[in-house]
């Protein structure tokens, strides 16, 4: 059995590696997606980083609010990377959809780990929530979830198989049950999403060059993920005698470097899909 303090180290191993990893190709896509050319590369970057700013503005004036758009935009990301290939509609229902499968994820993970998440939550906001509306958004998620999915399974808009995902649902509770938080979310991240992610991501990079590899994916992605996991060693070395502080700040900066990629991933398999 590991201790929890191992499934830290773990956990932010993982997440630090391939986790933020899986997020730092966002430049490239954004000259894929967008057309850009290379002689704009300074302005690209610079609208990026604006952009992580911006949201670590928000989290300081208004981090309630954001910290609940920042969990909506998470959920349809997860809901997203998970059906992206199995759901050929390109209708409104697709997207909720996504949403609601992925607030199952999340609100499970919340549910079963109320103590630590309302502490994170408290402390990144300053308000304590609930552990009821955990329980409600599970119930509501898991409703809308049936809802938008009997209504693409009827239109033949969905190719997967209602068993498996039912499977992959309580192997995701059974990991959230025993695990702490961190470890629970780490183990999803990094194995259900990020790394599919990563594949997907190079995929696309290599319809569009021609020849793309995983060498030349980290290569291209080394100079930002240095500097993210640069950022999260700063935050790491200022709150060293507060862990709980810590992990209010890293999942506040995971969420702040998370918005520009979830939206460049939007628009890639937008683009994707229209092709």
């Amino acid at each position: 059995m590991i201790n929890v303090q191992t499934e830290a180290y773990l956990a932010y191993i993982m997440i630090l590696t391939v986790g933020i990893l899986h997020g730092s190709n966002d430049i490239e896509l954004l000259f894929g997606s967008f057309k850009f050319q290379k002689k704009q590369t300074f302005q690209v970057v610079s609208l990026y980083i604006l952009m992580v700013l911006m949201t670590v503005g928000l989290f300081y004036f208004i981090p309630g609010i954001t910290l609940g758009i920042f969990i909506l935009f998470s959920a349809y990301h997860f809901g997203e990377q998970h059906f992206v290939k199995k759901v050929s509609s390109k209708s409104l229902i697709k997207d909720l959809f996504f949403l609601s499968y992925g607030m199952i994820i999340l609100s499970m993970l919340f549910n079963v780990n109320q103590t630590e998440v309302v502490l994170i939550i408290s402390q990144i906001t300053g308000m304590v929530p609930s552990p009821f509306l955990f329980s409600v958004g599970l119930i509501v998620s898991v409703c809308l979830t049936l809802v938008f999915g009997i209504n693409l399974f009827t239109s033949q808009k969905i190719h997967t198989s209602l068993i498996r995902e039912v499977f992959l649902l309580l192997v995701f509770y059974i990991i959230f049950k025993f695990a702490t938080v961190l470890w629970a979310f780490a183990i999803y991240f990094i194995v259900w999403h990020a790394y599919p992610s990563i594949m997907d991501q190079i995929d696309v990079l290599k319809s569009n060059m021609k020849t793309f590899s995983l060498k030349q994916y980290m290569k291209t992605s080394f100079i930002y993920w240095l500097i993210s996991v640069t950022g999260i060693g700063v935050l790491f070395l200022l709150t060293s005698e507060m862990p709980e502080l810590f992990n209010a700040l890293f999942f506040t900066f995971i969420a702040a470097i998370s918005f520009p990629h979830i939206y460049v991933i939007r628009k890639m398999n937008s683009d994707q899909g229209g092709k």
